[in-house]
């Protein structure tokens, strides 16, 4: 099956907030979905063919920095390999934009996502406590920082 990635439209906030409340016990309102569209930088990852939203990705970039926001992938389309070709895709275009240092937070109890990110080369630098509610759990704070370390001598 062939995938492509594109921007978020206002028409796929439905399907976007059912893939968010089929994957995540702590979810975006859907309001904030549609905040997003305005505030941040928001994709899809759909099938090609039928244009069904397999998962979507937002984030907001400032200066050379990216934060991922929200990332899911539907629980139907996991284990594919997808998240991490959409994931990789994103940080690449973000890298071309002048992106050098990317942020995330994750549940500390996510292994998956963990395993994800790490993957793509990014580390863990800080625990948040009880970041998270329903249930309550820290954030594992995840940073890549691609920026060149400063010339010795």
């Amino acid at each position: 099956m062939e995938y492509i990635i594109r921007q978020m439209l206002l028409k796929d906030i439905k399907r976007v907030y059912e893939i968010e409340k089929s994957v995540f016990s702590d979810v975006w309102e859907e309001v904030l979905f549609l905040n997003s569209l305005q505030h941040n930088l928001c994709w899809i990852l759909a099938e090609q063919e039928s244009e069904r939203i397999a998962g979507y990705l937002i984030g907001q970039k400032v200066l050379d920095e990216f934060s991922i926001y929200n990332l899911a992938i539907s629980k139907e389309y996991q284990k594919q390999g997808l998240g991490l070709w959409f994931t990789q895709s994103i940080l690449n275009e973000m890298t071309i934009a002048g992106c050098r240092v990317f942020f995330l937070e994750v549940r500390r109890s996510n292994q998956i996502a963990c395993n994800l990110y790490t993957k793509l080369g990014f580390s863990s630098v800080f625990i948040r406590d009880s970041y998270y509610s329903n249930p309550v759990e820290d954030a594992v704070i995840m940073v890549k920082d691609n920026r060149k370390p400063p010339k010795k001598g």
